[in-house]
């Protein structure tokens, strides 16, 4: 069956499908030995070779979908060499492996992370708004008031793109306040980086403690921290929207 180019290269492996992309225009992808530099190729994987970096690009036989319960004090990344802890010294060596999304390094908790560039596309596309669920501990009295205006949404810097972009929770519920603190569970339905934290400084309260323990319908349960575990089929499948 043809495949497009860059839908190809993300099932292989290679990279995200929006690199792949970048990779194609920039002629690096060669098919049948020529570059290839037009968005949209398709492809006959049967037929047609596929090269990258002077190596053929091959279908993998099976995708790794798995979640981590991340520790405090990990950098989301499989390697960095100024970091003091990173993925890759607490997961298996799993070729093409990688986070879906980010987990801030302070914060704690769910992380997934899989080999299926088109799975990870999916979930993590604004269209799709894949709830998230948070514990978070912050000091000081969060009011009601407080909560409404952060569901109202207002605009924060991008800080990936340099724009200002809508930021927004879905829910928020506090469960207890004591020796100063506020402690409450809170959804979001898109993320940008170091959203919680950011929003609740608007308000000058700061974030002490921050975990996700649900993406969609997939949840951190019981899972002890620093540990990883296979997604079930059902995860997968309630995690991977309908094409």
């Amino acid at each position: 069956m043809p495949l497009r180019l860059q839908k190809y290269l993300s099932d292989c492996g290679v990279c995200s499908r929006r690199k792949a992309e970048e990779l194609i225009l920039e002629g690096k992808i060669l098919v049948n030995g020529e570059p290839c530099i037009i968005l949209g190729t398709k492809i006959d994987p049967t037929k047609d070779k596929v090269t990258y970096n002077g190596k053929t690009v091959k279908p993998r036989a099976k995708h790794s979908y798995m979640m981590l319960n991340k520790p405090a004090g990990v950098t989301c990344t499989l390697s960095d060499y100024h970091a003091e802890q990173t993925l890759g010294s607490i997961l298996p060596n799993i070729p093409h492996l990688y986070p879906v999304g980010r987990l801030d390094k302070d914060s704690e908790g769910l992380l997934l992370l899989t080999t299926d560039g088109a799975f990870a596309q999916k979930i993590m596309h604004p269209s799709f708004k894949c709830e998230k669920e948070y514990l978070v501990i912050c000091i000081g009295d969060v009011t009601e008031k407080n909560i409404e205006l952060m569901k109202k949404g207002y605009m924060l810097m991008d800080e990936d793109t340099g724009k200002e972009k809508m930021a927004r929770i879905v829910a928020a519920t506090i469960t207890k306040k004591e020796h100063g603190r506020t402690y409450l569970a809170i959804t979001l339905a898109e993320g940008q980086k170091r959203q919680i934290r950011r929003m609740f400084k608007k308000f000058n309260f700061t974030v002490q403690y921050l975990k996700r323990i649900r993406i969609g319908n997939a949840e951190l349960g019981k899972l002890p921290k620093g540990e990883w575990r296979n997604l079930t089929a059902k995860e997968i499948s309630s995690l991977t929207p309908s094409s």
